[in-house]
């Protein structure tokens, strides 16, 4: 939506400072735009806040991939900047990324990225039990110590269970090898 609200702020320019059939024409597209991206005059007053960089740490691949969908989703534009951080002595990567983003977006992404990756975690755990399930790596009944799953969580693994498709571990194969 910046992006949209940026070239109307242009187009507007245009609009009150054209000459002739350029400033009509702007005038005239200017309205089209704003009535079909429902966007008002105050929404072209406000001043855009100012970006600055500033840096988030992810543990793994997974929890990069996550910080760069909820930076997309915070901020809705696909101009912001993202850069890697690097170990200026080893030259080595960190595990940490940089975004030029207002400082209200940072805000914004710090509290998402905390809250999915919180619920990332449960779901990792949750697909893991789905995964032991449809498989059947677990302990005999006289082993098995009881889950701490409520009822909620075990329909949930059962329900992952029934829909991972893969290959059965085929064991038979692997004993007639070794003979």
């Amino acid at each position: 939506m910046t992006d949209v609200i940026e070239l109307l702020k242009k187009i507007q320019k245009l609009a009150q400072n054209g000459v002739g059939g350029e400033k009509v024409n702007a005038q005239v597209k200017l309205r089209l735009l704003m009535k079909r991206h429902n966007i008002t005059e105050a929404d072209l007053c406000e001043e855009t806040p100012p970006k600055e960089e500033y840096l988030f740490s992810y543990k793994n691949e997974h929890e990069k991939k996550l910080l760069l969908q909820v930076v997309a989703w915070a901020t809705d534009d696909r101009s912001v900047k993202i850069f890697q951080v690097f170990d200026r002595k080893t030259e080595r990567k960190k595990q940490q990324l940089g975004f030029l983003v207002s400082a209200q977006d940072n805000m914004l992404i710090r509290e998402a990225f905390d809250y999915y990756r919180k619920e990332f975690k449960v779901q990792i755990d949750l697909l893991f039990s789905a995964f032991v399930q449809k498989h059947q790596l677990y302990f005999t009944p006289q082993q098995y110590e009881p889950c701490d799953m409520n009822e909620d969580d075990v329909m949930a693994v059962l329900r992952m269970a029934e829909s991972i498709t893969s290959k059965q571990f085929n064991n038979k194969k692997l004993l007639t090898e070794e003979v």
